[in-house]
């Protein structure tokens, strides 16, 4: 008789990101931590007991942990770019002294002025006055600092001029305190579906396009 032997290989694991994040504000000007301003405390519990107890878990592992310090655009370019510095450096400082984490697993932006979220805020916001016209200004804004032309009005004096000044009042009641803050991002690597069906697809957290500033903290 012949003999067929048939050698069975398991399917490869399917892997995929998951993605965590939680944002930390900042007063006007402010690099300090302060856990009783907004919902920082709630951000700062939930960030390091979520990584805790994946640490716990095998079937997940931690691959990088980003951290983005950002600024409303009030004030000077130098004066922004070290304020997201700063805060960016103070989480770095926070999730180090909490967690005891390799500086391997981190990278740190500070975006300096946070033109590209602004435009996500305002895209969203259909009660922005003079949205229609404002968006592509502020798209030119950005489009600027993202290449470092120099303007020959500042950018934010073109905002405060924009159609009397309405839509940069708005904005900086309504959008700026968001643009005060640091996000931080826990980004693991898991073969765990449960994790999908529980969170969902990776969040869309980072304005990516924004001018990174990268300097050593």
């Amino acid at each position: 008789f012949n003999l067929f032997v048939v050698t069975l290989f398991a399917a490869p694991k399917r892997e995929f990101i998951h993605r965590e994040a939680e944002k930390v504000y900042f007063p006007v000007g402010k690099s300090q931590l302060n856990w009783d301003f907004g919902n920082n405390d709630i951000a700062l519990q939930s960030m390091v007991s979520s990584m805790l107890n994946h640490a716990l878990d095998s079937t997940i592992q931690l691959k990088t942990i980003l951290i983005q310090g950002n600024a409303s655009p009030e004030g000077s370019v130098e004066l922004n770019k070290k304020i997201s510095t700063l805060r960016a450096k103070t989480m770095y400082e926070y999730l180090s002294k909490e967690l005891q984490i390799g500086d391997s697993l981190v990278v740190v932006y500070a975006m300096g002025r946070s033109w590209r979220r602004l435009i996500q805020m305002v895209e969203k916001d259909l009660n922005t006055p003079d949205r229609a016209d404002l968006l592509p200004l502020l798209r030119d804004i950005a489009y600027e600092a993202d290449f470092g032309v120099k303007p020959n009005i500042d950018h934010v004096v073109r905002l405060q001029n924009f159609k009397g000044g309405k839509a940069y009042k708005y904005m900086y009641r309504n959008h700026f305190p968001k643009l005060r803050s640091t996000y931080v991002c826990f980004e693991y690597v898991t073969d765990n579906p449960a994790f999908r069906r529980k969170y969902g697809d990776d969040l869309d957290w980072l304005a990516t396009s924004d001018t990174l500033y990268t300097d050593t903290l």
